[in-house]
């Protein structure tokens, strides 16, 4: 609204934000331009477009409410769906994927540096023994898993025992840590 003479553009890599976002930016103006990729190639996409220098720059970071609200993509430990996780439902590398195949000392790392958990180490190891037998295929199948990982009054300690390890899988699926570190190193170079 405050842009009379400037230009947004606005970057996102998931189809459905893209379009939530478009419908709302355009009852605002025309004076934008939402490109599908993620934040970390701004300057690649920018200079495409023949903009190499910007007036500023604005995080939105993490996960946003709504994604949560749709099962089928995977984040939410409270509705049950296959695991996802993916911002960019075009990449490869999916939640599934790291828990039924990264090994136990990387799962431990991911989820006590990308969730801060506490009992990663436990975590980690019952995920391991339980895809030993069958693969861990949905949210609620590997929020019980952590649950069970964690002791009983650990759990009553407030919020999901699921929250910390789910956000570090969402983390490490969309690799959002060196995005961010790479965009943001590329966008303080691109400041006016």
């Amino acid at each position: 609204k405050r842009l009379n003479t400037g230009f947004l553009y606005g970057f996102d890599q998931d189809d459905y934000a893209i379009e939530r976002g478009t419908q709302v930016l355009s009852t605002v103006g025309s004076n934008f331009k939402v490109i599908k990729s993620n934040f970390s190639n701004i300057k690649e996409e920018l200079e495409n477009l023949g903009v190499y220098k910007v007036d500023g720059i604005l995080y939105d970071l993490g996960v946003s409410s709504f994604q949560f609200d749709i099962k089928e993509r995977g984040f939410s430990y409270n509705q049950d769906a296959e695991l996802d996780m993916r911002m960019d439902t075009s990449q490869y590398l999916k939640a599934y994927d790291i828990v039924n195949f990264w090994e136990f000392s990387e799962l431990k790392r991911i989820f006590f540096a990308y969730g801060e958990e506490k009992y990663s180490a436990n975590i980690a190891k019952k995920i391991c023994m339980v895809r030993e037998k069958n693969p861990i295929s949905t949210t609620l199948e590997l929020a019980e898993i952590i649950k069970s990982a964690i002791p009983a009054f650990a759990r009553r300690k407030g919020g999901h025992p699921a929250k910390k390890v789910f956000q570090a899988l969402r983390i490490a699926v969309n690799d959002e840590l060196n995005a961010f570190d790479k965009s943001l190193h590329d966008a303080l170079g691109m400041l006016k």
